[in-house]
């Protein structure tokens, strides 16, 4: 997959489809860290979900125009071109076994499906920075922390100086409720920012339309993505004639 010796950070899912917050997760993810690339992996035979929308040849093409734009995303066919249904193990293993010795590989997943490994009897442990990476809702919060109890799942928050495995911590209870205090305050701030440069004109999203790309001498502004733009024509053209 690679010759080189690097940080990997491997992101799964059905990505039916694959949209904006899959990308910013693995942005976030790769610079909090600091990884050298991100290699996104589309389910090919789910062991957990069924029903897919699109067929794996079509997720795997959207996922590819979708990080098209990113040097350091790339796009894995392993659990594609897998005959059988897809688990993480077998795909972590193909990645230890084709990439060079000395290599770091970072598993991205949701919490949902975290909670389905959890539920199967497959997590033992729990580890997290601090408690409000895992949520800032103390409802949602604390129905996770019960899941873990029902399923006999030790928790550890190591900022925070949490273990469940020590017992009860009345002081977590606190913390999730100036947990979501704080990010309720912060968003307060930071909707104010963005209406304030809406409002001077400045473009809000991160990340360019379908279409477009950012002007490399001015990143605020775009400039049409000639290549994407013809793909966007012949979509235009086709649904006029339907």
């Amino acid at each position: 997959m690679t010759d080189s010796v690097g940080k990997i950070g491997i992101m799964g899912g059905s990505f039916d489809p694959i949209h904006y917050g899959h990308l910013m997760a693995a942005e976030e993810c790769r610079r909090q860290l600091a990884l050298d690339r991100v290699v996104f992996v589309p389910t090919g035979i789910s062991s957990h979900k069924s029903g897919c929308v699109a067929s794996s040849e079509d997720r795997y093409a959207m996922t590819l125009l979708a990080v098209a734009e990113f040097r350091e995303f790339s796009v894995s066919r392993t659990e594609v071109d897998r005959p059988c249904p897809s688990h993480t193990v077998d795909t972590l293993s193909e990645f230890l076994g084709k990439n060079p010795a000395g290599s770091e590989f970072f598993f991205i997943t949701g919490l949902d499906a975290m909670l389905e490994e959890v539920k199967s009897g497959n997590v033992a442990v729990v580890i997290i920075k601090d408690q409000s990476r895992i949520g800032r809702d103390v409802l949602e919060v604390g129905l996770l922390k019960r899941t873990f109890e029902e399923y006999d799942v030790r928790f550890i928050a190591a900022n925070d100086n949490l273990d469940t495995a020590n017992g009860f911590d009345i002081m977590s209870i606190f913390r999730d409720v100036i947990n979501e205090w704080y990010v309720a305050d912060t968003s307060k701030k930071i909707r104010a920012v963005k209406q304030a440069q809406g409002k001077a004109g400045e473009r809000l999203a991160v990340i360019p339309p379908y279409g477009y790309r950012k002007d490399p001498d001015n990143p605020k502004q775009l400039i049409i993505d000639d290549e994407a733009a013809e793909v966007v024509r012949r979509m235009g053209k086709r649904s006029c004639r339907t």
